[in-house]
C-alpha cells in the first residue's frame, strides 16, 4: 500500500510541477493535521516546516538477523563478485555508516548474544561514534517480555555503548498488546525505560 500512496504523490507532484517539499509545506495534499492530533486543528503543515528542505539526509544501515557481521562469517562461495561490501564490518570500513538499525528477535538471550557481536564491530571501528535504533518487530510477546529484555540489555558492560548510542526502540510489542491496560501499567512505573516506537 505504501508503494501505491507513494506513486499517487510522485503522479500529484509531476502534475503539479513542484517538488514533494513544496506541495507539502504549501498544503498541496488538503492535510487536515487535527485529524492526526486534535492539538493540530486548525493549523497548516508551513507552521512547522522549514522554509527550504534539507538537503541531505542520513544513511542508516540495517543490520538483519541473517547478515553477517564479519567477514569470516561469509562462506567464499556465498561472496557476490562485486566487490561490494556484505559484512556489517565491511559497510562501516568501505561507505563509512554510522546509523544502524538493529533488528531484534524478540528472544533475551538470542538478542543479547548478537547484540553483544554487533556491539564488538561497531565499537572497534567507530568507537563511541555511532547511533542505532532496534527494530523488535513486535516480536516480544508483552511489555514484561520486552523489560525483561531492556534490564538485560542494560546489565551488560560490553553494551554499555550500544546502549547508551541507542536512540529508541520500534515495534517491541504486537499491535493487540500495545494499548492494553497490562501494557499502560508496566510502562507506567517503568520510570527508565527506552524510547519505544508502537
Amino acid at each position: 500500500a505504501t508503494l501505491i500512496e507513494r506513486g499517487l504523490i510522485d503522479a500529484y507532484c509531476r502534475r503539479a510541477g513542484d517538488p514533494f517539499a513544496a506541495v507539502l509545506r504549501n498544503d498541496g495534499f488538503g492535510l487536515r493535521l487535527g485529524d492526526f492530533h486534535s492539538e493540530l486543528e486548525g493549523t497548516t503543515p508551513d507552521e512547522y516546516l522549514p522554509e527550504d528542505p534539507r538537503r541531505s539526509i542520513t544513511v542508516r544501515h540495517t543490520v538483519a538477523h541473517d547478515d553477517p557481521l564479519t567477514d569470516d562469517e561469509i562462506d567464499p562461495g556465498q561472496r557476490a563478485n562485486d566487490d561490494l561490501p556484505m559484512s556489517l564490518a565491511e559497510y562501516v570500513e568501505a561507505d563509512g555508516v554510522d546509523h544502524f538499525k538493529l533488528k531484534l528477535f524478540g528472544e533475551v538471550e538470542r538478542d543479547l548474544e548478537r547484540l553483544e557481536r554487533i556491539a564488538t564491530v561497531l565499537d572497534d571501528r567507530l568507537g563511541d561514534d555511532y547511533v542505532a535504533t532496534m527494530d523488535a518487530n513486535e516480536g516480544f510477546d508483552d511489555a514484561g517480555a520486552f523489560r525483561e529484555f531492556w534490564e538485560a540489555f542494560r546489565s551488560r558492560d560490553a553494551l554499555d555503548t550500544l546502549r547508551a548510542n541507542t536512540r529508541y526502540v520500534e515495534q517491541p510489542l504486537p499491535r493487540h498488546e500495545a494499548f492494553t491496560d497490562d501494557t499502560a501499567a508496566v510502562l507506567a512505573e517503568w520510570s527508565d525505560r527506552p524510547a519505544i516506537i508502537v
